[in-house]
């Protein structure tokens, strides 16, 4: 392969960016990685930010695409043969290299999963990201006891973005009962319903919350993916020995917290790399 397409973010001036269809070098692709060719990528929320240069630390100009579906191509390693179909997403694919919006992809082979028994190339990039992190919310929850039914009342915060979508499906599939916690919920009503959810409340809901250091406990869980206020919020609704388990940050980083509900309630916060 002498060249490839590919869709390229650059720099035009101090602040401003453009996004063109280029011709790249296959020259710059490593030969000590496995190289994929894409047949899928799919455009999520960080791809986005990458696409209007409205994240800090990267360097361009840079493919975007932080997952790609495709077949090996060269591989100099005897986990992968040509052929094999496999998916790449997160590590810094389309962020600290080049990633899925181009024809071709050069990984480290760590970075590197077959496709899942029983899943296309499609199926797989369409549960994507926010699919692998929700199926890990999903695992935390079991481990942690918290058994699928519907008298286990579960929160979710976003659940009208990516992570919060496909967990609140993926939740409600094995059986527990959802509220759902979303920006507006008379824009996201319809969506956020055929999702599975018993509830639906607004996060202005939760700034009832904001002078107390708890409040009446309702949920056996809580999948968070705001950070910010709304989690520092949402804690406060938990029972007893409730799981809270930290999925992204759609709002801040940042988390104002008191130890009341660790305290008082016994509550454990768990994170999802």
């Amino acid at each position: 392969m002498d060249s490839y397409r590919a869709l390229v973010v650059q720099r035009n001036g101090s602040d401003g960016y453009v996004r063109k269809q280029v011709m790249t070098s296959a020259g710059g692709l490593d030969e000590s990685h496995v190289i994929i060719e894409t047949k899928y990528s799919a455009l999520s929320y960080y791809d986005a930010l990458v696409l209007s240069g409205r994240t800090d630390g990267i360097k361009y100009p840079l493919i975007p695409g932080i997952d790609v579906a495709g077949v090996v191509v060269d591989a100099n390693v005897e986990r992968f043969n040509y052929g094999d179909e496999v998916i790449v997403t997160g590590y810094g694919l389309g962020s600290r290299i080049a990633g899925g919006f181009g024809k071709y992809v050069s990984v480290p082979v760590d970075w590197v999963q077959p496709i899942p028994i029983g899943l296309t190339m499609w199926d797989a990039i369409s549960f994507g990201t926010a699919g692998i992190v929700s199926g890990l919310v999903a695992m935390e929850l079991l481990s942690a006891g918290i058994a699928p039914n519907k008298e286990c009342k579960i929160a979710v915060t976003g659940a009208s973005f990516d992570i919060g979508a496909m967990a609140t499906a993926i939740l409600n599939y094995i059986g527990y009962d959802i509220t759902a916690y979303v920006t507006d919920a008379n824009d996201t009503s319809d969506y956020v319903e055929r999702l599975g959810v018993s509830k639906i409340e607004s996060f202005s809901k939760l700034s009832e919350s904001k002078e107390s250091f708890l409040m009446p406990p309702v949920y056996d869980g809580v999948i968070d993916t705001m950070g910010g206020d709304i989690l520092s919020s949402i804690i406060k609704y938990t029972n007893q020995n409730a799981l809270v388990v930290s999925a992204n940050y759609n709002e801040d980083m940042r988390v104002p917290l008191t130890l009341y509900p660790f305290l008082q309630r016994g509550i454990n916060l768990s994170g999802i790399n």
